[in-house]
């Protein structure tokens, strides 16, 4: 599976609950909006040309237009074949 794989463009995501608004991120952008979801807040973050979901707490004093570097558990990320949408792998692994 792995040799097909090669050269293949993949998709990663992740789900907002799986991250953390944090200033030792990985990741950098833009809030773009803010929306109250129940009992806390889901931020939308662009970066670069995508935009991802994070939720914050409902109290956390973000404005659109902020710049926030966000942090993701890597053992949550979901990888995807982009072609097909097929997911590749059921766990990552990082050692």
């Amino acid at each position: 599976m792995v040799q097909d794989l090669l050269g293949s463009e993949v998709v990663v995501g992740f789900r907002p609950e799986d991250a953390e608004v944090r200033n030792d991120g990985e990741l950098e952008g833009t809030v773009k909006l803010i929306e109250i979801v129940e009992d806390r807040k889901m931020l939308h973050i662009k970066i670069n040309e995508n935009e991802v979901k994070v939720f914050v707490d409902l109290l956390a004093p973000f404005v659109e237009g902020q710049k926030v570097r966000i942090k993701v558990n890597p053992s949550k990320l979901h990888i995807f074949e982009k072609k097909t949408g097929r997911k590749l792998v059921k766990e990552v692994v990082f050692k």
